[in-house]
């Protein structure tokens, strides 16, 4: 075989193969906040009709937390699931194929107290301050 027969091989295999590098992708939303519901999708033509599994995780604190949610892929490879955001810090994003993706999650605004009257909140204070 000629050397430009190989190159042209190799040029072609190359090709092939950072295309299928980049063929799976996972989408999730930005800045999700406690309690909203995103939608996770996951992309990936060489796995139409089948099952994937995204693993999410509490990114260690304050101790981890793992979930596993399924996505079945359309015939054209594309899906996604819905999850409700938990009280975490932050959350880590993993599935087949793609780099993990890390979101910091908001807590939006949330009451500190929910003292009726002075002496509730007097309490509560103390309560806080002595443990």
């Amino acid at each position: 075989m000629g050397n430009w027969m190989r190159a042209a091989l190799a040029a072609v295999v190359c090709g092939a193969l950072s295309v299928a590098a980049v063929a799976q992708t996972m989408t999730v939303p930005k800045d999700p906040t406690v309690g909203q519901t995103i939608t996770i999708g996951y992309s990936d033509p060489g796995r139409a009709g089948a099952t994937i599994t995204v693993t999410i995780d509490s990114a260690g604190f304050p101790s981890l937390i793992v979930l596993e949610k399924e996505i079945t892929l359309d015939e054209n490879g594309n899906g996604s699931v819905e999850w409700v955001v938990p009280e975490w810090m932050a959350a880590n994003f993993n599935a087949p194929g793609v780099d993990e993706q890390t979101r910091s999650i908001q807590w939006g605004a949330m009451p500190v107290c929910h003292a009726s009257d002075e002496a509730d909140l007097v309490a509560a204070t103390w309560r806080y301050e002595s443990t």
